[in-house]
């Protein structure tokens, strides 16, 4: 992205944290909210691994070289090629070293240290393969002109309103991707697509993390979804109940890149309140969100729950009467929220102590 908009790549990097922000937030909170309602209680310390075992030495230094490496080239503003470099040369050192220390053998390490070129060989080999595909899948798209004649049909279609050229666009890069890797998948979409939105006088920051987030997110929506099906086979669940877990857990991530559009600062643009006006107004957002996803329950049928979607909609509203008023109205729906969940928590006392035995 740094080479394609002609900005630095801190730039990029601060530009994504409150996006980031929001979407681990809105995760968590989906969680937190499906735990309490089923009533999980924390973990016993005795199931716990002990820290000290799991952040010894010798598994933390890989780890914190490789991130030194790769930080040492970014700063010194190499390339993406010799950065990469350098952290993969700090990594192997380090991991010879900290296993020579705890006392292994030369030869075993040396073993460990071969295995793990091959597997990374293998997978720069498969990753070359895709990319070098979407780039020839690119090619023909230009060679073909489908690429202009669907950005023309969308900026027909759309006559000027950004927002239904914006959610036109958001479908298509869902489509496009699936199948990509992420890296893949962007390139493809930032060359045919993202001309359409920039040419709506949006700016090229907020166009290309618009267009990276939706081919991203195409990994986890069905019917492709390669990375549910990695899920899936890891845990040995039925591939679709894995999707229906995931697009409720990332549901948050489908609205988050629009909101790039309604406040500049969800991207570190317009100043200090610009950036506190859109991560409030985007945390009770994704939290209003997370409420209704993971069913949080309410007084009343459960048809209630539906009133969590009242809050979240005034997030989106690039008002301040509307953000005062999404605050009260998560606020009054939080209170009700605890005092329903702890209601039923009475009502239900052996359904509780069957979960924690």
């Amino acid at each position: 992205m740094a080479e394609l908009v002609g900005i630095n790549y801190w730039s990029i990097a601060l530009a994504g944290i409150v996006p980031a922000f929001l979407f681990y937030l809105g995760v968590y909170a989906t969680v937190h909210v499906v735990a309490r309602r089923q009533s999980f209680r924390p973990v016993d310390a005795s199931e716990l691994p002990d820290w000290r075992t799991a952040m010894n030495a010798t598994r933390l230094a890989p780890i914190v070289m490789g991130l030194a490496g790769l930080g040492f080239g970014i700063i010194r503003g190499n390339s993406i090629e010799l950065t990469a470099c350098y952290g993969m040369i700090a990594m192997s050192a380090s991991v010879i070293v900290a296993r020579l220390v705890a006392g292994q053998d030369l030869r075993d390490v040396v073993r460990i240290v071969v295995r793990a070129l091959e597997e990374g060989g293998r997978g720069v080999v498969i990753v070359g393969v895709l990319l070098v595909g979407a780039q020839v899948f690119v090619a023909m798209i230009n060679l073909t002109g489908f690429g202009v004649t669907v950005t023309a049909s969308v900026l027909a279609f759309g006559q000027g309103q950004i927002w239904l050229i914006a959610i036109l666009m958001a479908l298509i890069c869902l489509v496009a991707g699936m199948g990509l890797p992420t890296s893949a998948a962007y390139v493809m979409v930032a060359a045919v697509f993202a001309p359409a939105l920039i040419q709506q006088g949006l700016d090229p920051l907020v166009v290309h993390m618009f267009v990276l987030y939706y081919a991203a997110l195409s990994v986890i929506t069905p019917p492709v979804c390669l990375g549910v099906f990695v899920a899936a086979a890891i845990a040995q669940a039925p591939w679709l109940k894995v999707a229906m877990q995931t697009l409720r857990l990332g549901a948050t991530a489908y609205v988050l890149p629009m909101l790039f559009l309604i406040y500049p600062g969800m991207l570190g643009d317009g100043g200090a309140v610009e950036i506190a006006r859109a991560v409030f107004s985007g945390g009770i957002f994704v939290l209003s969100a997370a409420h209704l996803l993971g069913g949080a329950p309410l007084p009343g049928s459960r048809w209630s729950a539906v009133l969590w979607i009242v809050p979240a909609v005034l997030a989106l509203m690039p008002n301040m009467i509307a953000t005062a008023a999404a605050v009260v109205i998560f606020a009054v729906l939080l209170v009700l929220s605890r005092g329903a969940a702890r209601k039923r928590d009475e009502a239900l006392p052996d359904a509780n102590l069957e979960i924690t035995t």
